[in-house]
Order: C-alpha cells, then sequence, then structure tokens
C-alpha cells in the first residue's frame, strides 16, 4: 500500500475532531497549590566499574541506607541467538540455572536462598538473560558464593529439564490467550522478518525441539567471563565484595564454544501496512502500531523520550486524554519506547471496544500527526520533562530497580553515566526539538499496524476509513 495514502482519508476525518480538542480548556487546579520547585538534573549513585583479568565485569554501587543487597547478572545472548527452530531456549537456560550444580543440588540452592531471606528470578531479553537474586546485607557473602556457582557449574539435570519445558510450554498456552502477547508477538514478525529479532518468544514445536544437550551447548556459548556482567547495589563495603567476587569467579574460563554471534543492524518492513489477526469471539479490539527510532545513546534519544511523554506516555498525555478520557474509546492505551542493543521499537498500544474500533484508530492516527505538524507548548514539555527526571529519581532510590536499569544499559553497550547523561539531555531539550524528533517517528504512514480481534469486525470498522488489510494466520 502506498503510505501517502494511508495518511491522507485519516487527516480529513480529523478535521472536526482537531476543532472539538481546540475548544476544550485545561481543568482548573486549586489557587493555593505552591509553586514547583526549579528542575534540575537526576544524580545517579556512584557506580565502581571493575574488569576482571578473565574479561568479566563488575559493577558496584553500595548504598548503606536498607540492610539488603542486590545481585543481579546478566549475560550476554538472548531470544535473538536461539534461532526459530529453537525459539524459547533461552527460557530453558534461564528456568534451569538454578536447578543443580556439581556440588548442590536443586533443593540445597533453593535452601540457600530461603536462608539468606531472599529470592532468585531471572528474566530474558531480546538480548540478553538477566538474573537476580535480593538477600539480607549480612548474607550477601554467602549467596555471592551459590550464585558464582551456578553460573560457572551448573549441570542441568534431566528430570528437571522435563519440569521446565513444561513450565515453558504451560506459559506458552496461557500467553496465548491474551491477545496483548499475539499482537506483541505478530508486530516483532512483521517489523522484523527474518531478522533475529524478529524471535519475539518460543512455540509449541520450537520448544519440544529443543534437546537437554542443546541447552547445555548454549550454557557453555553463553556463559563466559567475557559475555557476563556482575551487579552489586545495596549495603555492602566495595573493598571486601570486590575481593570477595574476585577470588569466586577470578579463575572463571570461558569454554571452547564460539561466543554469542553478532547481528546486522536490522531494518524496519512493512511500513503503513495494516495486519488483522483473528480472535474469534473477542469483544474487544487489540491495535499495536510500531516502528524503529533512535535507541537509547543516539543524540535525539532524550527528545524522542519527552515527545513520547507528550504523547502517550503518561495519562495526562494527549492519547489518553482524547481516545481515553474524552471520547471512551479505550480501557488502556499508552505508548514506550522498547530498547534494543541494535536499535529501539517505538510502540502505540490500546484496548478497544469492538463497536469503536475505527474511531479509536482514527483518533491515534490524528494525535500522531498532530505531534508531527506541529509544535508542543511549553507547558506540555515542562510537564513532560518533571514527569521523566521524577520517575528517574523514583526509580534510583532503590537498589534493585537501579540494578536492572543498569542491566539493561550494558546489554546496550551503554554504562551507569548514560543515566546522568540522559537527565541532563532531558532538561535541555525544547519545543522546536520535540516537533522535529516528532516529523521523523510518529507520522501516521511510517508505522506497522497489527490489529487482533473479530477480523470481520475489524474489517468493517477500517475499510470506513479507506485502509487496506492483510490477513495473518
Amino acid at each position: 500500500m502506498n503510505v501517502m495514502r494511508l495518511a491522507t482519508p485519516v487527516v480529513f476525518i480529523c478535521l472536526f475532531t482537531s476543532a472539538v480538542i481546540a475548544a476544550q480548556k485545561e481543568p482548573e487546579l486549586p489557587k493555593d497549590l505552591p509553586p514547583f520547585g526549579e528542575m534540575k538534573p537526576v544524580q545517579a549513585p556512584k557506580i565502581t566499574e571493575k574488569k576482571l583479568a578473565n574479561g568479566m565485569t563488575l559493577w558496584l554501587a553500595p548504598n548503606s541506607s536498607f540492610p539488603k543487597v542486590t545481585f543481579v547478572l546478566v549475560v550476554k545472548g538472548g531470544i535473538a541467538q536461539d534461532g526459530t527452530d529453537h525459539a524459547g531456549l533461552s527460557d530453558l537456560l534461564g528456568g534451569m540455572l538454578n536447578q543443580g550444580t556439581k556440588t548442590r543440588n536443586a533443593k540445597q540452592i533453593a535452601d540457600a536462598f530461603q536462608d539468606a531471606g531472599g529470592s532468585f528470578s531471572y528474566w530474558v531479553d531480546t538480548d540478553g538473560l538477566v538474573f537476580t537474586t535480593v538477600v539480607l546485607s549480612e548474607m550477601a557473602s554467602n549467596m555471592a558464593e551459590v550464585l558464582a556457582d551456578m553460573v560457572q557449574n551448573s549441570i542441568f539435570p534431566e528430570n528437571e529439564f522435563e519440569i521446565a519445558e513444561k513450565k515453558s510450554l504451560d506459559y506458552l498456552k496461557t500467553s496465548e490467550a491474551d491477545p496483548g502477547f499475539l499482537a506483541g508477538r505478530a508486530t516483532y514478525k512483521m517489523l522484523f522478518e527474518d531478522h533475529p529479532y524478529s524471535i519475539y518468544w518460543g512455540t509449541q514445536n520450537s520448544f519440544t525441539n529443543t534437546s537437554l544437550n542443546e541447552v547445555k551447548s548454549e550454557y557453555a556459548r553463553r556463559f563466559r567471563p567475557d559475555q557476563t556482567l556482575l551487579i552489586v547495589a545495596g549495603d555492602f563495603e566495595s573493598k571486601e565484595m570486590e575481593s570477595h567476587l574476585t577470588k569466586l569467579m577470578g579463575d572463571w574460563k570461558s569454554s571452547n564454544e564460539n561466543a554469542v554471534s553478532s547481528f546486522p543492524t536490522p531494518e524496519a518492513h512493512n511500513a503503513g501496512k495494516i495486519f488483522l489477526l483473528n480472535r474469534p469471539g473477542s469483544v474487544q479490539s487489540t491495535i499495536y502500531l510500531s516502528k524503529l527510532g533512535p535507541k537509547r545513546g543516539d543524540p535525539n534519544y532524550a527528545a524522542l523520550e519527552v515527545a513520547n511523554t507528550i504523547f502517550g506516555g503518561m495519562s495526562s498525555g494527549r492519547l489518553f486524554q482524547n481516545v481515553r478520557e474524552e471520547k471512551g474509546y479505550a480501557y488502556s492505551i499508552w505508548s514506550r519506547i522498547t530498547n534494543l542493543d541494535l536499535t529501539a521499537i517505538y510502540i502505540i498500544r490500546a484496548n478497544v471496544r469492538n463497536e469503536v474500533t475505527g474511531g479509536a484508530l482514527n483518533e491515534m492516527f490524528y494525535e500522531m500527526n498532530r505531534m508531527a505538524t506541529t509544535t508542543p507548548s511549553k507547558d506540555e514539555v515542562t510537564r513532560a520533562q518533571r514527569y521523566l527526571l521524577g520517575y528517574r529519581a523514583f526509580l534510583l532510590q532503590s537498589s534493585t530497580s537501579l540494578a536492572d536499569e543498569l542491566a539493561s544499559l550494558w546489554m546496550m553497550n551503554l554504562n551507569g553515566e548514560q543515566l546522568n547523561r540522559e537527565s541532563k539531555e532531558i532538561l535541555e531539550v525544547t519545543a522546536d526539538k520535540v516537533k522535529e524528533v516528532s516529523q521523523k517517528s510518529q507520522a501516521a504512514p511510517n508505522y506497522v499496524v497489527v490489529a487482533v480481534g473479530e477480523e470481520k469486525v475489524i474489517r468493517d470498522q477500517l475499510s470506513v476509513l479507506g485502509l487496506k488489510m492483510e490477513s495473518l494466520e
């Protein structure tokens, strides 16, 4: 479909809408509210970065305000490394890391976490695997020993593999009942096509086709000191912790397996196309709009963050106020930036009632094009900046959320200083810069659209707008 044809009917249909919104007044606030304080950059905690002789990276962020310590282990090589035939292998690998080592069985590992007053969890990212444990500070030394053992000596028992596989399949079955999961999976496939980033999660075939030996092989390939970061945040003494971790993990050596693969920078596909995924009997439509944009660390990233916040990143944003509050079309609606190592995905999502699917998408297009063609007010920019700085200040108060943020940065080849850089850059964003970045990132024809729901309903709703659609299996 020609890109310009997509935009034309939407713009004309929205002319009346723009007049209505322009006529609306901002709600009056109480007159006795104190003024806002001066906006200042948020200062991130001091982070000590250390590289061991074997190539492993340590990031230490001590904070004695609360008697707990967070360990976050990050291993490069996530879902994108699985390959289509074994998609989901990363989940099996992550789920089995705490199921036995050469010296500890699964129960002993679980007891060690419980005795330390902590827990163990993991999440699988496109670019890596992230393992987190939070323990009482007095038990941090003991837990470091257990974690080091798991990283270097996991054995992946066969009986535990069967359990892990069943858990992954059960999770898949549950997820496929969620229209958001279906829309996300289709979005990645349409946006990236044959690039490894197109892998969103496993399938029943890919899980059952993955053997225990393949999981063990990937453990050897991915778990290497030169591909691993250990973040420690919380109540500990830096020199003692560094010395202890160096003793525990300094002799860890890489296996003979090749390191994880590197991929080319992905290109966007299917811009301006609308794809329908039939979900019979659905009483709502789930709509995803997506495109590639500047990734974290890019000179335009801060401006895109501010633009996104004005548009749909907070509840006072244009998208939320129009589509949900004024029109009542959406149960939930938001926009966000999903950062990856090689790119970033700008995603807009809405859950809307069947009978207003067309109207909701029309308003979404309208707000997107308004961002791309008009300059936001100074007040909108200021509110977005306050929101982003406030969120960062809140995020950095918790050792665990700080460590998780650092894990994400490292997977994108950034470091902790990025937190301070972004805070300053957000304050420097102007209304003109927001318009400039919006012209590139938020014009409606640039997006891949995926709609999940009752296909006939969606077709009937969108055909009125003159939009062409393709069905997905």
